[in-house]
């Protein structure tokens, strides 16, 4: 028995996230291309079809060139789907919160008590959680924002795609950016303290260095030396 494949989702119904898609989907995997910014329906669905029709451009392209048979084609396209997420506010913070399965639809309105949603004719599919998008917002912002980010993500971490929207001061002190090395000193003239995330790269296991760059002017002498007078320009 052939073993199914990962799910993979990539954030983002862009040119780059489609390029992921098909590569995954081409590979065999199903693949959920996750659309970050809240919008009407009518537009959601327009993005749609703009990705799904340039994944079967690409995929067409691949036949010609003879590494795809035309017919296997639209069974990769079927790997493929977009899904909208979005923030939703609780009682002391704000939460993203990713629901592109069915499953993790029914985990979420089982965990907020709303399990009657699951029945309810507007909601009882991916296209029909977009179109009704409004009113089913309306109802999880109503259940969310009564406990604060800590209960919600007690009872859904692990269970769903989960996580709080961080300031940019709650970022830098995030433990699991420390404890990757993600978060790093690079000393300015103007801040030698300054912190900033790290370069997410690494070569033999190692980030590579960063710098700050130097102050404006500060390098015109060695640039210029070699330059006649008349092209010299002087910060």
């Amino acid at each position: 028995m052939t073993q199914a494949r990962p799910m993979v989702a990539c954030l983002g119904a862009g040119r780059m996230g489609r390029g992921i898609a098909v590569a995954f989907a081409y590979a065999g995997h199903a693949v959920t291309m996750i659309d970050v910014k809240a919008r009407p329906a009518q537009q959601f669905t327009a993005l749609e079809a703009e990705a799904l029709g340039e994944v079967r451009k690409t995929l067409a392209s691949l036949a010609r060139f003879g590494l795809l048979a035309n017919k296997d084609a639209d069974a990769v396209v079927a790997r493929v789907s977009v899904a909208p997420v979005q923030t939703f506010p609780t009682s002391d913070g704000w939460l993203f919160i990713m629901c592109m399965t069915d499953k993790f639809w029914a985990e979420l309105v089982n965990a907020i008590g709303r399990t009657e949603l699951l029945s309810d004719p507007r909601f009882l599919t991916q296209a029909l959680r977009q179109a009704n998008r409004d009113a089913l917002t309306d109802i999880i912002d109503g259940e969310l924002s009564r406990k604060p980010n800590a209960h919600w993500l007690a009872k859904l971490n692990g269970v769903l795609p989960i996580a709080p929207v961080l300031d940019l001061a709650q970022a830098l002190e995030n433990p699991f950016l420390h404890s990757t090395g993600m978060i790093r000193n690079t000393p300015h003239p103007a801040k030698p303290d300054m912190r900033t995330l790290a370069n997410p790269i690494k070569v033999n296991g190692q980030r590579l260095e960063q710098a700050a760059c130097s102050p404006l002017g500060a390098d015109n002498a060695e640039y210029l030396i070699d330059q006649p007078a008349s092209r010299r320009v002087v910060s």
